[in-house]
């Protein structure tokens, strides 16, 4: 007789369980997990992950070849654009070696990302690529991803000593083209243990500095909270400490960590944009408006970061003062028709002080469409004596919208402009003296002389009539 529990045979229960459909075993699931006893239980199951095998080695060098195959197709002056594309078809080689490491299959990673920079660094240079190129990119977090490998995987001193030699020859190679992160796999490799010792010097030494931050990475996903601020605080990795205690919910101490020791903005924009991230909107902003107040000169790029959030969070007064710092970094008119919408009563006075700005030392493009859209005609006018000509629709943009108020401006300016262009006799430049001459055309006619435009354009028919390029143009006029 079958065995019975609460009266139901065992047998019985397991033979049903077999015959469920499975959306009825994934209900089944789902009611046992709300029992918090029962659920409890079955977290670890629930979470675990299917392992994986490593690529073996032969399949690594083949997928290395066929993705450099379409750049050694093309020619030395096209190749460049193709690496992008091959090193995207190697980027799952470098999740798996990421995917093995957090499996602890720290030796399968190893293996696996040494025979995939040993075959890719042939291909990638004959590129002759420059530094910070597509190619240097990937090989930069490849090597991220071994330095975590090397500090984890238990070689003997044989092995270990191969494999110094190695990464130490490949650091020779790749250094130049700013790949610094092998220099920090050989002294992984070195250290011959998973737990190196955190330098108390905060001015670490680029190798130094990659090592620990690849210990970090190591912490970061046993979930050690504790090792991992002691470690980033020892070894002076202050950006990376305030966001790991942001990450961990301790918002108001990670601010206070970033106030006490972050100056560097693009430290500090992390952060901020971490806050932002976790859904402290009201402290990001408060964050980095402190940051712009302590040294405005330093923090003027962050700015632009605490504009766009102060206007999602709608703090009208952080959003104002945040876009008036942007601006002198990041002038455009979409953020002065914003600056305009957020002064209020205190436009007149920023208005003056901005104008000011332009007219001395404002992008040409920006400042013209600024005060074109003010209707302030002779302050773009003025700009366009003080600037050169090689901007020639701002010249356009000027010359239409001066017609009726400066008419003999325009014909002295565009009109001037124009003859040099056609003089010149390039007929690429044919299409914009036209352009020019329709405005000057224009600027005639505003001043009621259009019989004086019809003798300068009868003078260039007759003087250019041999410009086969040229004559339809006048025509058109």
């Amino acid at each position: 007789m079958a065995a019975r529990q609460g009266g139901i045979p065992i047998e019985s229960v397991a033979d049903q369980i077999q015959r469920l459909s499975l959306e009825a075993a994934k209900a089944l699931l789902l009611r046992l997990a709300q029992d918090p006893a029962i659920g409890e239980k079955m977290r670890p199951w629930l979470s675990a992950k299917t392992p994986i095998s490593p690529v073996p080695a032969a399949d690594v060098r083949r997928q290395v070849r066929r993705a450099f195959r379409s750049v050694r197709e093309v020619g030395a002056d096209e190749a460049l654009w193709y690496v992008k594309e091959a090193v995207d078809g190697l980027e799952p080689l470098r999740a798996q070696a990421e995917e093995l490491l957090a499996q602890d299959q720290a030796r399968a990673a190893f293996e696996m990302l040494m025979v995939l920079v040993d075959a890719y660094l042939e291909p990638w240079q004959e590129l002759e690529e420059e530094e910070d190129g597509e190619g240097s990119r990937f090989l930069s977090e490849v090597a991220f991803v071994l330095i975590q490998a090397a500090l984890l995987v238990e070689l003997d001193a044989e092995e270990r000593a191969l494999w110094q030699a190695k990464a130490s020859e490949w650091d020779d190679i790749v250094r130049d083209y700013g790949v610094g992160e092998m220099a920090a796999v050989s002294r992984a490799l070195a250290t011959g243990t998973a737990d190196p010792e955190a330098p108390r010097d905060e001015a670490l030494s680029p190798a130094e500095r990659q090592l620990a931050l690849g210990w970090l990475a190591i912490v970061f996903r046993q979930d050690d909270h504790q090792r991992y601020l002691e470690y980033s605080d020892r070894a002076g990795l202050r950006a990376e400490h305030a966001l790991y205690l942001v990450h961990l919910g301790r918002v108001e101490e990670g601010i206070a960590y970033a106030q006490r020791h972050l100056d560097n903005p693009d430290d500090m924009a992390a952060v901020v944009t971490q806050l932002w991230a976790v859904g402290s909107g009201a402290p990001a902003v408060a964050l980095g408006m402190w940051a712009l107040a302590q040294d405005l000169a330093r923090y003027r790029p962050l700015a632009q970061l605490v504009a766009e959030l102060a206007d999602g969070l709608g703090d009208r007064d952080a959003a104002y003062q945040s876009h008036q710092a942007a601006w002198t970094v990041d002038p455009s008119a979409a953020r002065y028709a914003r600056i305009k919408t957020l002064a209020g009563s205190d436009w007149p006075t920023i208005a003056e002080h901005i104008w000011a700005e332009l007219g001395e030392k404002g992008i040409l493009q920006v400042a013209v469409t600024i005060f074109l859209s003010e209707g302030r005609i002779q302050d773009a006018m003025a700009l366009c004596d003080r600037r050169s000509w090689s901007q020639a629709e701002v010249w356009g943009e000027v010359g239409r919208a001066a017609v009726e108020v400066s008419p003999d401006w325009v014909i002295d300016r565009l009109g001037s402009q124009a003859l040099t262009l056609v003089e010149a006799g390039k007929s690429s430049h044919y299409q914009q003296a036209a352009g020019w001459l329709a405005i000057v055309r224009d600027a005639y006619q505003a001043k009621g002389e259009a019989a004086a435009w019809q003798n300068l354009k009868s003078e260039l028919l007759t003087r250019h009539r041999r410009k086969h390029a040229l004559v339809p143009l006048l025509n058109g006029l």
